[in-house]
């Protein structure tokens, strides 16, 4: 079995240095531990989980708690990048469980594992007690609005909409309708957005133009854009909740005989269908998951150092990817 000491040889290092760079302590330069790391990886070097959780006082364990489906579009991915950004940092994540073992919520949970941080990616915000979670001591970032008591990273859905309006504007659009889903901070933020850019364009807003629909519902978008294109001054361009939404909707409109973008121009949100067998391309905001993922683990570790949490939330920007459901006027 590979030991530091070999690792140490080949590198020409002593052991401390070696035990610093694959514990992530600091004082050794970056250039040096990325030799260490690559050496340890290339002779095969399996640590000791247990003396490393012994001499760091830490168990190297970060905890998710996330009660959707893990084939969801959204959260599968931003699960992906947060798994990705935590191993990068010598972390393993292990899922929390609504109703642990002998009934322990995800408070007793955290503490009986042991772990390092808690990130709060999607919970039913009935199913959490934060104040018992923060009160834990352990340290808390949370990706999911519901929990207002730590710190929060997320994608800047308001900016993120006024991107797409300022899009559609710039191809000619002036009848712009917004479908949302479930009102809850991402659904707040992109009608705040929408209606700052119209009114920044000097563009009305109809109340009609403002409709409520589900995420991750096809049939929900379809439904309300048939509407609105029955309207006496039926949109030119409709922002839909996602581009499950927008996929779905678009197969059903087909059958209806309304082709996008021939008959109406539509918008997605999130990146998360692109290039999908038989789906016209999106034109569509696509949210930053690495920088995202990257943004919380970077937070959560600085908090298991004490850091001073953030005062405001930290927002991430995405980027507009085209396609062609956007025509030009």
């Amino acid at each position: 079995m590979v030991s530091m000491k070999d690792i140490a040889e080949a590198c020409k290092v002593s052991v401390s240095t070696v035990s610093r760079a694959l514990n992530g302590v600091h004082g050794i330069s970056a250039p040096q531990v990325a030799l260490i790391r690559q050496t340890a990886r290339r002779m095969g070097y399996i640590p000791n989980e247990v003396a490393r959780t012994l001499k760091t006082s830490r168990s190297w364990i970060i905890a998710v708690l996330y009660d959707a489906s893990l084939t969801h579009p959204f959260f599968s991915i931003l699960l992906d990048a947060i798994r990705t950004e935590a191993e990068a940092c010598g972390y393993d994540l292990i899922f929390l469980s609504r109703k642990g073992r002998n009934g322990k919520d995800y408070s007793d949970s955290a503490l009986c594992r042991a772990t390092d941080g808690v990130v709060i990616v999607y919970v039913d915000a009935e199913s959490l007690s934060p104040e018992k979670l923060m009160a834990s001591g352990i340290p808390v970032v949370s990706v999911d609005d519901c929990n207002r008591n730590c710190p929060l990273v997320v994608s800047d859905y308001r900016q993120g909409t006024r991107e797409l309006v300022r899009l559609a504007v710039s191809r000619g659009h002036r009848r712009i309708a917004l479908v949302h889903g479930e009102m809850a901070y991402a659904a707040q933020e992109r009608i705040q957005g929408f209606r700052e850019e119209m009114k920044a364009s000097g563009l009305s807003v109809p109340a009609e133009y403002i409709r409520a629909g589900h995420y991750q519902n096809g049939a929900s978008a379809a439904e309300q854009i048939r509407f609105l294109l029955k309207l006496p001054e039926p949109p030119t361009c409709i922002l839909l909740p996602d581009d499950t939404s927008a996929d779905g909707a678009l197969r059903l409109l087909r059958a209806d005989g309304l082709e996008c973008p021939r008959d109406f121009s539509c918008l997605g949100y999130d990146g998360t269908v692109v290039n999908l067998p038989d789906s016209l391309p999106l034109t569509t905001y696509q949210q930053d998951f690495e920088g995202i993922a990257r943004e919380v683990v970077r937070l959560l570790l600085s908090l298991t150092d004490h850091a001073e949490p953030p005062r405001k939330d930290t927002l991430i920007r995405g980027r507009i990817l085209e396609g062609n459901t956007l025509a030009e006027i």
